[in-house]
């Protein structure tokens, strides 16, 4: 999701019936550092907003991934006792376009999932350095997306 898919989710889970689980937040990791002072207040919120949701017992044991634009991506496993921050790579070039960019991110990221624990693997344990190559992998394609311009010709 993004972040305000995230919040529409939260809203609307927050007018139902749906209990909330006695699990504590989970602390937040962040493997390449801090977000930057522009994207901190975005982070925060979708950490917040990312705990609220992973609380519910509907999330408890559901991986979520929330794209945070230009400020990166935020990552709630339940194989992994925090979340994972991943901030956005400074881009030399102005984007051309980001028609796309977020849906692109999570295909890349859901085929690598799927490639790595789709044949019936049962058991599997996800690390948390598999996590985090996954998701910079899928964050580069993403990038390189916005930064080319694509022709179709029919």
């Amino acid at each position: 999701v993004n972040e305000g898919e995230a919040q529409h989710l939260l809203r609307a889970l927050s007018s139902s019936t749906i209990p909330a689980s006695s699990t504590s937040p989970k602390p937040l990791c962040q493997p390449y550092g801090p977000p930057t002072s522009s994207s901190a207040p975005a982070v925060q919120q979708a950490y917040n907003t990312m705990n609220c949701l992973i609380s519910h017992t509907t999330f408890t044991r559901v991986a979520i991934v929330c794209t945070l634009g230009s400020a990166g991506v935020l990552t709630a496993l339940p194989a992994l006792p925090h979340m994972l921050y991943l901030p956005a790579a400074m881009l030399k070039h102005t984007p051309v376009d980001t028609t796309g960019a977020g849906d692109c991110f999570t295909g890349y990221f859901v085929a690598g999932l799927m490639h790595a624990y789709g044949n019936g693997v049962h058991g599997h344990i996800i690390e948390e350095v598999e996590v985090v190559k996954l998701l910079t992998f899928s964050m580069l394609v993403s990038f390189l997306l916005l930064t080319s311009i694509f022709y179709l010709i029919i």
